[in-house]
């Protein structure tokens, strides 16, 4: 019982290192971005109509508890702490607090205490791998010029394949046209020839009978 009862402690902390109690009602807003980039969250949209009064902005992440900074309204004087201090500010009109170049250490709640109203804003924020771009790079270029080349020798081995048939076609049309004539002249001279015989056969026949 009593190795339970510790177990059930220390689980109890761990939770509450890892979600504060703050964020854990139904108010507390989600928010999602990216690595090497920033983020606007947001505290008390009416922050710019308070004359006086101190905001303190908690972060509550894996490796626990830090203050990231302490605004003064009558001042507008804001303390960072030096781990959020070339990365953060704060914007007065829209109350929000803005985080540059997140990482995924940034992951986790943040909770923001407006004094001496008491009130709260917790928001809880999920940091993703940012993804990469294809960059454009002089071999890439080149490599995209050469590629036109490449179609236009292919297209040029099409048009060997395609001119040798017509050529062999046209050669073979030749040949028939000439073998056609060739074959008309000599019928036409046989039939000169043979003509030519009956005619002199029949000037012959005549030609005895004429003496008889």
């Amino acid at each position: 019982m009593i190795v339970q009862g510790v177990f059930l402690l220390v689980l109890c902390m761990g939770w509450m290192v890892a979600y504060p109690q703050e964020c854990r009602d139904e108010k507390t807003q989600n928010l999602t971005a990216t690595t090497s980039q920033s983020v606007h969250i947001p505290a008390f949209s009416d922050l710019s109509t308070y004359t006086s009064g101190v905001m303190t902005c908690t972060f509550y992440g894996r490796s626990g508890k830090i203050d990231i900074l302490r605004y003064r309204v009558d001042s507008q004087n804001t303390t960072f702490t030096d781990s959020y201090k070339d990365r953060t500010y704060v914007s007065i009109s829209d109350g929000s607090i803005h985080i540059k170049n997140l990482s995924k250490e940034d992951e986790g709640d943040y909770e923001c205490i407006l004094k001496p109203d008491m009130r709260h804003a917790c928001v809880r924020l999920q940091i993703q791998d940012a993804v990469s771009t294809p960059s454009i790079t002089n071999s890439s270029l080149n490599r995209s010029n050469i590629i036109p080349q490449n179609n236009t020798s292919q297209d040029s081995h099409w048009v060997v394949p395609l001119f040798v048939p017509f050529t062999v076609m046209a050669a073979v049309v030749v040949v028939v046209v000439l073998v056609v004539s060739l074959v008309y002249f000599i019928n036409d001279e046989y039939n000169m020839t043979d003509f030519s015989s009956d005619q002199n056969m029949g000037f012959s026949g005549t030609h005895k009978r004429t003496l008889k």
